[in-house]
């Protein structure tokens, strides 16, 4: 039984540690063309692996070894790289003085390294940073993933008002009901120009996710900005310029390490039927989320246990830890495991022999009930009771 839990304790440490990130050169650290050459090629098609520009013009790399655009010479303003040495930059708006007219925005995009499977959890994540020298910050910064790449369409992309789809792609100007899976930033105006803020969310897949772009895609009215002291002139333009680094996109774990046999589906509350090969959810042994220690309301189910375990004296039991799915997988399985041990010391402490009870911890692997509502959860925050 040791063994079995230290094996799927320690996969479960490896597969959350080296989890697959689905999104080629994330870090944008890989180059296509030689450090010195970022002096005369500026486009992320022509110097990056695995990422392209959805249109020309204001959308690059921030690199030590760019005489133009490294971080000590960015006419946007400088950032350390929040992995690696370098990072990207885009404009995500630009809005003339004395108009209302188009939004400039550019974008970048990338084809996953698989497409993503229907139904299956994944998590996408990535790190943005306000440009020092904009004078526009914005809310509307989101990843967007499609089935098809969105076309390039020259130098001038406008907003994404209308949907119109190709055999060669999804065209820039496509509605937002054109993306598959839609990730915005919920944190409100992006402004801070001192640190990278991270923007992550998880969600199901639609499935035949294969291109993810992440920009600007609201509509013009609906842009939520602020105008903040514009420290260089650019044009006649406001400007909001962003720097993003280390884009992650990686599917849940799933645990399928322990083959011990779950509670039986008709659930069993009642401790006279603790008999040899049954399993008895402990109903009213209770404990708050993410914690093990028991509640005092426990305490008279568990002397009931004691008497039961006292008057035969013969029985062996594995108590069963389990948990809801609030947190990873591996802090789950840890924290299942502490409350059967709980739950066994509260049995020795009155003077129930150790060796006559042995735990197992199943983490958040089989819940009696969904974990979308609170009552879910709230049951599945269980001790079970199997006789040997």
């Amino acid at each position: 039984m040791k063994k079995l839990l230290l094996y799927a304790i320690l996969n479960l440490v490896f597969n959350t540690i080296f989890a697959q990130n689905l999104v080629p050169n994330g870090s944008f650290e890989n180059l296509k063309v030689q450090p010195h050459e970022l002096n005369t090629k500026f486009r992320p098609s022509a110097i990056l692996e695995g990422w392209r520009e959805v249109a020309m013009g204001e959308i690059g790399l921030i690199h030590p070894s760019s005489s133009h655009f490294s971080p000590q010479r960015s006419q946007h303003g400088s950032q350390t790289a929040q992995d690696g040495e370098s990072y990207g930059w885009f404009k995500a708006l630009g809005v003339q003085f004395g108009e209302y007219g188009d939004i400039k925005r550019y974008y970048f995009q990338t084809k996953l390294t698989e497409t993503l499977q229907k139904g299956r959890k994944y998590t996408l994540s990535f790190y943005i940073s306000l440009a020092d020298n904009s004078s526009l910050a914005i809310e509307n910064i989101s990843a967007f993933m499609f089935e098809k790449p969105i076309v390039k369409v020259g130098d001038s992309p406008k907003s994404l008002y209308r949907s119109s789809q190709s055999s060669n792609g999804i065209h820039l100007d496509l509605l937002e009901m054109a993306a598959l899976t839609k990730i915005k930033n919920k944190q409100g105006i992006l402004k801070d120009a001192e640190n990278w803020t991270l923007v992550e969310e998880e969600f199901i897949a639609k499935g035949n996710e294969t291109f993810l772009v992440i920009g600007n895609f609201e509509m013009q009215a609906r842009v939520n900005y602020e105008t903040l002291a514009k420290k260089k002139e650019h044009w006649n333009w406001k400007d909001a310029y962003y720097f993003i680094d280390n884009v992650s996109l990686t599917a849940a774990v799933e645990n399928n390490l322990i083959t011990e046999k779950a509670p039986d589906s008709q659930v069993n509350t009642d401790l006279k039927e603790l008999t040899e090969g049954k399993t008895v959810v402990m109903e009213n042994v209770l404990f708050e989320s993410t914690k093990h220690d028991l509640l005092p309301a426990s305490f008279p189910t568990l002397d009931s246990l004691v008497n039961i375990m006292v008057e035969n004296p013969s029985i062996k039991i594995v108590i069963e830890g389990h948990t809801d799915n609030v947190g990873d997988s591996l802090s789950n399985l840890k924290l299942s495991i502490l409350r059967a041990e709980s739950v066994r010391n509260y049995l020795v402490q009155h003077k129930i022999a150790v060796n006559r009870i042995a735990i197992l911890g199943f983490g958040a692997t089989f819940p009696l009930l969904p974990n979308s509502t609170s009552r879910g959860r709230r049951r599945n925050r269980r001790v079970s009771i199997k006789v040997k």
